[in-house]
């Protein structure tokens, strides 16, 4: 490339082979200067400045009057400016400009009926049945984005960028936001590119919904890891309070919920805070004397954070957080003092392996130069077997580019943002992500096959909640629990029969919900993608349970991995599956993972969902799942007999027993298998032996 101020990556089919990826990003040489251009380059917004009070240069100004000059320039041709946002299909290719500042690309991929992106040319005084027209597919977009769009106006259906003169604009926008009064929306200028010398521009727009309650108010959940000291309480804390650290770990405080981790500074527990975004594009967190309260009502789109552990001693924790918040995104950070370690790539390793995109957050590039580790990260996301593509975001442009494009192509793009919880430098790029970024990436055109497979093999019940912790009510009723954990689908209401289970046996049992709480506070309902706490009574008398006594009856129901389900459902008990696992192991020297032992009757930990229990190998298909149909059966017994050792592109089949009781489990549940602090690998459910049916 002649010139290092763009980023180019191009796309060939899926990935699948691995001299098909060919990846070209920013070289640590290009790096000098790095600190000073990002801070220069991107106008921080009113939002940011408030919440991160970042310190300004006097030479701020100058530099972005120099690197304007410079964009007008890199702007000179359409195959210079293409960025493809959406749907990344065969020989096709994404800009990202280190200059390019907050303009909108020259042209785009054509429109996609699908998805929450729609083009206009324009929308100049509509009649009355064209404006009704209008709102009904503005609507459509909204709920294809659960509650967000995006509006490229002056962009033809093919994606030119024609551009509208003044007058037309105003129009435009005048319409666009009639259209979004009529559905409790606000909209916010995102960027925009002068066409003609200036005389033509287009925009492009984020639209997102108002909600009428909190229970309307969609929550993305994002999963914090990483190695010990690379920061991430510190991250949490100055994104969820608003102040920046004073370089010895104030802001993290506020997230540790022990005594210990707060003397010894280490996160030992899963724990969570919330961040919201207005319609505006606002940050919303607890800055200004906000509670809880204040930024469910304030919030038109809500982020739950979670906050894992790096320690090895607490793997064991860390994978549970993980596999049972079923986040949309994972941020890996990684320090630019002790780098890219073992663990943590093992963290990407296992976020590659459970299908879940994520992107990396360099910190304390205010202690040293950050390019070393930043070549090196780049390095380990492009090694075989990762298939992952490098953004380094240096811009707002980028940022929006990062987030149109991170749940694309099934997740393979990967942002960077190198950024100082100190001098807060590189704060706001992050945010800006966050504001843009999908809010549920489930229903987003392009995402990966993680979740369309588990729409396609598995049917939720009607009502679907999943139990993560439980607590006693003692005094408050006969056998009276709090039940904490996510609602998978459907909605809870106060005063509902359901079952509960599986317990003894395989068993379900009647409960009656008696109360609901979300965030801390009560509500009278919760929804699919609502992290609840739901008080139940249950109602044992109505079985005879034999030489079992009611109290240990009682715990068998209530625990962790159990699922509340509708009334007249026939769930059924798992109590032994098949299952197609990639193994793994710590590989020293970098790479990831690869290869790893398993034997029969060797116990293993299974984390499946909220599912934590010791299961067993047992007698089954231990073969290669590509070559497993062409062994006959003696050579199948002979296989069983030995150590299997397969790498990460050669998948086994293995058969599992649970070691204590039944479980719910279904074709395309993913599950994590382990031994000890050992990660032993990531997989998926094929096939279930029921138990009984209830």
């Amino acid at each position: 490339m002649a010139s290092m101020d763009r980023c180019l990556v191009t796309f060939f089919g899926d990935g699948d082979n691995d001299s098909d990826t060919d990846c070209q990003s920013l070289t640590p040489a290009s790096y000098s200067g790095y600190k000073s251009a990002t801070t220069a380059s991107v106008e921080i917004s009113n939002q940011s400045a408030d919440c991160f009070k970042p310190q300004r240069r006097q030479s701020a100004r100058a530099e972005r009057r120099r690197l304007k000059r410079n964009s007008k320039s890199s702007y000179n041709t359409e195959e210079d400016d293409r960025v493809h946002s959406s749907n990344l299909t065969r020989s096709q290719t994404m800009h990202c400009s280190k200059s390019c500042g907050e303009l909108l690309p020259s042209s785009l991929p054509p429109e996609n009926d699908e998805g929450n992106i729609e083009y206009k040319l324009k929308l100049v005084k509509p009649t009355t049945s064209r404006l009704e027209h209008l709102v009904t597919q503005l609507k459509w977009r909204l709920a294809e984005g659960q509650g967000q769009a995006v509006y490229e106006l002056g962009v033809e259906d093919n994606g030119v960028v024609l551009g509208l003169t003044k007058m037309e604009l105003n129009e435009s926008l005048r319409t666009l936001d009639a259209m979004c009064r009529r559905l409790n929306a606000k909209y916010t200028i995102l960027r925009e590119r002068q066409i003609d010398n200036g005389t033509r521009k287009a925009q492009e727009i984020l639209i997102r919904r108002l909600p009428n309650d909190n229970i309307e108010l969609v929550e993305s959940r994002l999963a914090v890891l990483g190695n010990l000291d690379a920061g991430k309480s510190t991250l949490l804390g100055v994104l969820t309070q608003g102040d920046l650290d004073n370089g010895r770990g104030r802001a993290r405080l506020n997230l540790f919920r022990h005594p210990h981790e707060i003397q010894t500074g280490y996160t030992s527990s899963v724990s969570s805070e919330i961040l919201g975004f207005d319609a505006r594009g606002n940050l919303i967190n607890y800055s200004g004397n906000r509670c809880v309260e204040d930024i469910l009502d304030e919030s038109s789109k809500l982020y739950r954070l979670i906050d894992l552990a790096g320690h090895i001693r607490y793997q064991k924790t860390t994978l549970r957080g993980l596999i049972a918040h079923d986040p949309h995104l994972v941020m890996l950070v990684v320090s630019s003092v002790t780098g890219l370690t073992d663990m943590a790539q093992e963290h990407a390793a296992l976020a590659v392996g459970l299908q879940v995109p994520f992107i990396v957050v360099i910190t304390k590039i205010d202690l040293c130069d950050h390019g070393p580790v930043l070549a090196s990260v780049e390095a380990w996301l492009k090694a075989t077997g990762n298939k992952r593509v490098p953004l380094i975001v240096q811009t707002k442009d980028d940022a929006i580019t990062a987030a149109d494009n991170i749940f694309q192509a099934g997740g393979s793009v990967t942002p960077v943002f190198p950024l100082s919880c100190v001098t807060g430098s590189g704060l706001s790029l992050l945010t800006e992500f966050l504001n843009v970024a999908p809010t549920n990436p489930q229903s987003r055109v392009g995402l990966g096959s993680r979740h369309l497979q588990q729409q396609q093999q598995q049917q939720r019940f009607a009502q679907e909640f999943c139990v993560d912790s439980v607590a006693s009510l003692c005094g408050s009723g006969k056998f009276s629990y709090v039940l904490s954990g996510p609602v998978l689908n459907g909605q809870l209401r106060e005063g509902e029969l359901l079952k509960l289970g599986p317990g003894v046996d395989g068993v379900f049992v009647t409960v009656r919900i008696t109360g609901l709480n979300r965030n801390r506070l009560p509500c009278g309902a919760v929804q699919a993608g609502h992290w609840a706490s739901v008080t139940v009574c249950l109602q044992l008398e109505d079985r005879n349970w034999g030489s079992h006594s009611l109290p240990r009856v009682a715990e068998s129901f209530a625990r962790r991995g159990a699922f509340l389900i509708p009334l007249n459902s026939h769930p059924p008990a798992v109590l032994s599956f098949s299952a197609e696992v990639a193994l793994h192991c710590r590989q020293r020297g970098g790479g990831g993972l690869s290869g790893g032992p398993l034997r029969h009757n060797q116990p293993v930990n299974i984390l499946c969902g909220i599912v934590c229990q010791q299961a067993i190998v047992s007698n089954g298909l231990l073969a290669s799942a590509s070559a497993s149909s062409g062994l006959n059966s003696s050579k199948r017994r002979q296989q069983q007999q030995r150590r299997i050792d397969c790498s990460v592109a050669s998948p086994v089949q293995v058969h599992l027993r649970f070691a204590k009781q039944a479980e719910l489990l279904r074709p395309g549940d993913r599950l994590v298998l382990r031994s000890g602090h050992r990660l032993l690998g990531v997989g998926r459910v094929l096939q279930t032996n029921n138990l009984l049916e209830s």
